[in-house]
């Protein structure tokens, strides 16, 4: 079942958005559209987006939302064809921004999930105002990675 949750864990101190769907994409097609960084602007609400290096842990790059200045992001950890982890800071490292993204074999096609986490030391600013962004476009983003990964959403 798709789910949309904000919540703050306070004694972590992390804001969370996460969300998730079921799809008949395989997997593969999904992780194929993931990948494909330069394109990410056709599904998530990015102007652009570009790695400097391979798909690969440690990478760096930059990318584009809207309405924000640029960020450089960097991939923290990437399980080829699994998940993989997109970092940024916000405002001069007042905030680090992690990107989660996993799919799983699913009864005839995938499970598809996203995790938005805002710590830092003015995450209690920046979270609930980058988040409630983030949870009213993630799940038309996810729509949109589905129907492009070749299946569309089983809500």
């Amino acid at each position: 079942m798709p789910s949309v949750s904000l919540a703050i864990h306070r004694r972590e101190g992390v804001f969370v958005v996460e969300h998730e769907i079921e799809s008949t994409a395989a997997p593969e097609a999904v992780w194929s559209v993931w990948t494909e960084v330069p394109v990410r602007s056709r599904w998530d609400d990015l102007q652009w987006a570009r790695l400097e290096g391979p798909f690969a842990a440690g990478t760096s790059g930059w990318w584009k939302p809207a309405g924000v200045p640029r960020l450089r992001i960097w991939l923290e950890d990437v399980v080829p064809g699994r998940r993989f982890t997109i970092a940024a800071t916000h405002q001069r490292h007042v905030a680090l921004i992690r990107y989660r993204h996993e799919v799983v074999h699913a009864d005839g096609g995938s499970r598809i999930m996203h995790r938005v986490e805002v710590s830092g030391r003015l995450s209690r600013i920046i979270g609930p105002l980058a988040l409630r962004r983030t949870a009213k476009d993630l799940p038309d983003a996810m729509d949109r990675l589905a129907m492009l990964a070749g299946g569309p959403d089983r809500r």
